[in-house]
């Protein structure tokens, strides 16, 4: 056995060495399986344990499975005596149990962190355990020491007040002693002879005031007390009272470890903040004595008295009315402009002027709030009651309401949901009752989301490109396989439990997951360097030789000798089996690989890697066949558009057999490097426009016979067609010939199919190329019952080709451009150079680089109008009846020759009189008119 893994199917044979009684084809014997079980062990449940202030503490191990027949001793000890050192007390864990808390103390705490590591042996001379295999990994444990910091460290402080935090980096455990500080303030010149050890008792500092008072900067308080759960604390420095004079210094707050300290974590810190003191005499000001603003009513007051004076402390022009002007300005005016002429109710309904016209009254103005008119809103007076405010509140109450219509946030908790849904958050089960939403990194505008909601019924399919980076190659970064679904059946570790999705959406029951690992040879495919990637080989898939279906997946480790980071995820994808509102199952394809984190990529691009995330819904198998539909009846936006093809078309005389099966019309998904040869294909959605292609390169020989260049193109079109019936709508079944339609599909006309190139001189230019597959839908809303909502429906298809003209672009130089003759083989080019004095003939060969052109697939969706219902066709007598109706109703209501039960000539008489009564009450109204 070389390595672990899945279970091996071994088959044995036999060949005589020296006869033909045994035949390795022949003698093969029944196929058996070997699989390589790991030995249980035991196992901490953190890698890291924090160790209490008080150095002891408990820590919980855990076996792989549960003991059987015999007890299970563990034992631990402290991999190296350099470091810290932990006791544990061996325990025994019972027969039917795989978990114990075992209590610990440390010593030697100045000596640093200590590693430790379990062992479990089966009691009683039971073999279930032994000491040899079972041990645990390595747990840390984690010998904290405590550090106080002032912050900020450097402060200007000019008003009277300013405040500091003091911040503990370990907040107070619980069940721990409570820590004590000691603050002071000092002058900065006084430092160098302060004993930090024990702060001053002294807490202020003062100067003497012009006045010959004391002005003091003072702490708001000298004892500082964290108390469990507390990190920071805020210190207040406060200058009072306000001085009269210019006060300039700089000063040092300082905190240290009280020396009634309680809590041995937190003895001997110290820390020290500047503070550049720098404050101005206050300046007073009485307001007891203020004046109000009058202002003017423009209701009675003329706004405007020199409309002409338009600038400010200075005479205008022919403004006799500015009061800026001066007698000797107004002497050298040559006339007085005249104030503007306003008449106000000009188009007023109730105006009255000689020269107004009779079609004014039909655009008259009712209301009209022109400032001119003085027409303006009174000055409130000044609210300073509580009565008068509550009264005002009271009145302006808004005669209208806003609420949002729809949820704009997702809560964590969701409580009128009973079952799954389509698009409801898939809900985890995680441990000890909590819960949580499965996520997968999600594209997103401008980036990607690392945790972007999985929703059911919803498929996806998104890619996420970052730059390669050491600081991504930790075991919490989305790098990490730990970080996405993993199996229950994990039990190397057997903790923490993975978290497993949830079966239905209230419960505690959990749907079965299957996490598969491949690790191929290569992952380049998802790494670019500059704008290609660095190989275009598929990746073949084997699975890693750890995934066994009972150990957790590695997570990502830095390599320094190779300069790599092993166990990378570049790819997720999860099936997820669903039976009505249930999830029955979940498969996922973990794909891992190790990275280069030193990048090739030239100039300043940098190595990109692209991680892959998809999420496909598929119907229980078991209980009826899974049928895809993109919408009932209508299709639906962004669905697959659903394609058949005549399975019997073959048969003579043809028969008509259609089957969706073996069907599609796909259009280009390309990878980074644009190639068609890699590229992958999608399939066709409803009412997308879309235009796609990929990269095709050419040398200069594919150009020396331009149909086979054609074909060439063609054929790579035509890869994406197999359909030759499109679906009508959503629904559209095998069983039903109605619900498909014929795909018109014209081929490509070209003017000349003949090869032009029939000599050997090249002219790198080809007409007619089938470069584009031009694929047109027409839609259209129909309605498929009397009462119902409209529905799309496809009513035509057709695919056409779009003919260019593709020209290689030659760099040889020199009148002879692209004229060359070209060897048998495709990657080089041979050029004749001939004179036409000498038979002699020069001939120069290098290399014939590729050039690229693009091929395309266009999508377009046309909305074509409905057809409306419509009658049966008239007869010639009923054609002359309408007519002479549709004469008769110019006139109406007087051409009506039956009233019901009222005589006609009683019934336009109430008529005339109602139309009588209309023009004297529009005219009693209106006395324009």
């Amino acid at each position: 056995i070389t390595s672990g893994g899945q279970t091996a199917i071994i088959s044995c044979s036999a060949q005589s060495v020296a006869g033909t009684q045994f035949q390795t084809v022949s003698s093969a014997g029944l196929t058996g399986s070997v699989r390589v079980a790991k030995a249980p062990r035991a196992d901490f449940c953190s890698d890291i344990v924090v160790v209490p202030v008080t150095g002891s503490g408990s820590v919980i191990i855990e076996l792989s499975e549960n003991a059987i027949s015999n007890p299970v001793a563990i034992t631990c000890n402290t991999v190296s005596t350099a470091t810290a050192q932990i006791a544990i007390v061996q325990q025994n864990i019972a027969v039917g149990s795989r978990t114990i808390s075992m209590s610990y103390t440390v010593s030697n705490q100045d000596l640093g962190d200590a590693s430790v590591i379990c062992t479990a042996q089966s009691l009683n001379g039971g073999t279930q355990f032994l000491s040899a295999t079972s041990a645990s990994r390595n747990a840390t444990f984690r010998i904290q020491s405590a550090t106080l910091n002032l912050i900020p460290r450097y402060n200007n402080m000019f008003r009277d007040s300013i405040t500091l935090y003091l911040i503990i980096n370990i907040p107070i455990p619980r069940a721990e002693f409570a820590a004590i500080f000691t603050c002071c303030l000092n002058y900065q010149s006084d430092i160098a002879n302060q004993n930090f050890t024990n702060c001053s008792s002294q807490i202020t500092s003062t100067v003497v005031q012009a006045n010959g008072t004391f002005a003091t900067l003072s702490l708001s308080q000298a004892t500082i007390t964290f108390q469990s759960g507390e990190y920071f604390k805020a210190i207040n420095i406060t200058a009072s009272p306000s001085i009269d004079q210019s006060w300039k210094d700089i000063f040092v707050v300082t905190c240290l470890s009280g020396t009634g300290n309680a809590n041995p974590r937190y003895t001997g810190l110290n820390t020290t903040a500047l503070i550049n003191l720098d404050l101005s005499a206050s300046v007073r000001e009485n307001i007891t004595q203020g004046s109000s603003l009058t202002n003017v009513n423009p209701a009675f007051t003329d706004i405007a008295p020199c409309p002409c004076d338009l600038s400010v402390n200075f005479c205008d022009a022919n403004c006799c009315c500015d009061p800026d002007c001066t007698a000797i300005d107004r002497a050298t005016f040559t006339t007085c402009l005249q104030p503007f002429v306003v008449r106000p109710l000009e188009h007023d309904c109730r105006a009255v002027w000689p020269d107004k016209q009779d079609y004014e009254a039909l655009m008259c103005v009712i209301i009209d709030n022109n400032p001119l008119l003085g027409y303006f809103f009174a000055l409130r007076s000044e609210v300073t009651t509580v009565a008068s405010f509550n009264a005002l509140v009271t009145a302006s109450r808004a005669i209208y309401s806003y609420n949002e219509a729809e949820t704009q946030t997702f809560s964590s908790k969701i409580t009128n949901i009973a079952a799954y849904s389509y698009g409801s958050p898939i809900i985890l089960d995680i441990s000890n009752g909590l819960t949580g939403y499965l996520t997968l990194p999600n594209q997103m505008v401008g980036g990607c989301t690392n945790r972007g909601l999985v929703r059911y019924l919803v498929n996806s399919n998104s890619q996420c490109t970052h730059v390669i980076s050491n600081s991504l190659c930790t075991p919490t970064s989305f790098w990490s396989a730990t970080q996405y679904l993993m199996s229950r059946s994990i039990s190397f570790p057997p903790c923490p439990v993975p978290y497993a999705i949830r079966k239905r959406f209230t419960g505690g029951v959990v749907a079965s997951s299957t996490v598969n690992y491949y690790c191929p040879n290569t992952i380049s495919p998802y790494i670019t360097d500059g704008q290609s990637t660095t190989s275009t080989n598929t990746a073949s898939l084997t699975r890693c030789n750890f995934d066994d279906g009972r150990t957790r997946p590695p997570t990502p480790q830095l390599d320094p000798t190779s300069t790599q980071c092993n166990n990378v995820v570049v790819k997720v994808d999860y099936t997820i089996y669903w039976i009505g509102s249930e999830i029955d199952r979940v498969v996922a394809d973990v794909i891992m690989g190790n990275v280069p984190l030193t990048s090739t990529a030239t100039g300043r691009r940098q190595s990109t890697l692209t991680q892959q995330f998809t999420v496909q819904y598929v119907y229980n198998a078991t209980v009826s066949p899974v049928i895809s539909y993109s919408g009932n009846p209508g299709y639906l936006n962004k669905y697959p558009i659903l394609f058949a093809i005549n399975s019997d078309s073959s048969v003579t005389p043809p028969v008509t057999s259609i089957t969706s099966t073996g069907a599609y019309l796909r259009r280009w998904s390309p990878r980074s490097n644009d190639l068609c040869t890699n590229a992958d294909r999608v399939s066709v959605t409803f009412g997308n426009d879309e235009i796609t292609g990929c990269t095709l390169s050419l040398t200069i020989a594919d150009f020396r016979n331009c149909t086979t260049l054609r074909d060439r193109v063609k054929s790579l079109l035509d890869a994406l067609i197999s359909a030759d019936y499109v679906g009508k709508r959503g629904n559209s079944s095998d069983t039903i010939d109605t619900d498909w339609l014929t795909i018109i599909k014209e081929a490509p006309v070209y003017s000349d199919n003949t090869n032009s190139d029939t000599d050997t001189i090249i002219s790198a230019k080809c007409s007619e190329i089938p470069s584009a597959l031009n694929v047109t839908f027409l839609v259209a809303n129909v309605r498929t019952q009397p009462i119902g909502e409209l529905q799309m429906e496809i009513v035509g298809a057709r695919i056409r080709y779009n003919l260019e003209e593709w020209e290689y672009i030659c760099e040889t130089g020199g009148a002879y451009g692209c004229s060359s003759q070209v060897n048998d083989t495709a990657d080089s080019i041979q050029l004749d150079f001939s004179s036409n004095i000498s038979s002699s003939t020069s001939t120069i060969t290098f290399n014939s680089p590729t050039r690229p052109f693009i091929v395309k697939m266009l999508t377009t969706f046309i909305e074509v109008p409905a057809i409306q219902q419509t009658n049966e066709p008239l007869s010639a007598e009923q054609a002359r009846a309408a007519s002479k109706k549709c004469c008769s109703d110019i006139l109406y209501p007087f051409s009506l020759t039956e009233f019901g039960r009222i005589a006609r000539d009683r019934a336009l008489g109430f008529t005339v009189m109602l139309i009588l009564l209309l023009i004297g009450g529009i005219a009693i109204t209106k006395p324009w008119i």
